[in-house]
């Protein structure tokens, strides 16, 4: 038996711990430094030039950070629909019949990720559906689903 709990339309999205506590320990420093740079700045006594280019170097590495740590996360997600639009793409072409076979490239990204929900014994009704109706909305696509087939394998 199974300890994770029953995937569905509404708890499927996923946002991975570790990126909200990377952002969550980088921007207080972000702040600050930004803090600490401005009132240099705008402070009106003698100006601690060491103390100034100190503050700008955190607040440029806490930035980067932030940058770098998103960068990785979007770069990761990008390749994860890569893969599931192959992985999609295959899957159609092995359950669909040659009628909607041959239509696989019209579906995009979009309805790619949100066809991998829906089961073999359902994937052909909506997919027809999906094209004959130009539905585009994911979630529309995904309320669809009855049979939700669960993907813990996400980034």
């Amino acid at each position: 038996m199974s300890d994770k709990p029953v995937q569905n339309l509404s708890n499927h999205g996923h946002t991975p711990k570790e990126l909200i506590i990377e952002c969550v320990l980088i921007l207080p420093v972000l702040l600050g430094a930004g803090f600490a740079a401005f009132k240099l700045l705008a402070g009106g006594d003698e100006l601690n030039v060491p103390l100034l280019v100190v503050a700008i170097a955190l607040l440029l590495h806490a930035a980067a950070s932030i940058y770098v740590v998103l960068h990785l996360r979007f770069a990761c997600l990008k390749l994860q629909d890569r893969l599931i639009r192959q992985e999609m793409r295959f899957r159609l072409s092995q359950v669909l019949p040659d009628d909607l076979r041959g239509r696989i490239g019209e579906l995009d990204l979009g309805q790619l990720v949100s066809l991998r929900f829906a089961g073999d014994d359902e994937i052909v009704d909506i997919t027809r559906k999906v094209l004959n109706d130009k539905i585009g909305d994911r979630k529309a696509i995904k309320k669809m689903v009855k049979n939700w087939q669960a993907d813990w394998m996400r980034i």
